[in-house]
């Protein structure tokens, strides 16, 4: 069965989050949780967004 990662790093930032989820759907709120405490972002931008769903892959 396949998972989805993302990496912080993967889109620019010097971070080293990485996660990963059974399901995309699953995996976005990890990120925009990690994104609102560790990089200050109440809400993401869209082009921040576009780079986040460019940099999940599946496994």
């Amino acid at each position: 069965m396949s998972r989805f990662y993302f990496k912080c790093s993967d889109i620019g930032y010097q971070c080293s989050f990485e996660t990963n989820a059974a399901t995309e759907k699953d995996i976005l709120p990890k990120i925009k949780m990690h994104h609102k405490y560790a990089h200050g972002f109440k809400e993401i931008p869209d082009d921040v967004m576009t780079k986040i769903m460019g940099a999940i892959h599946e496994q």
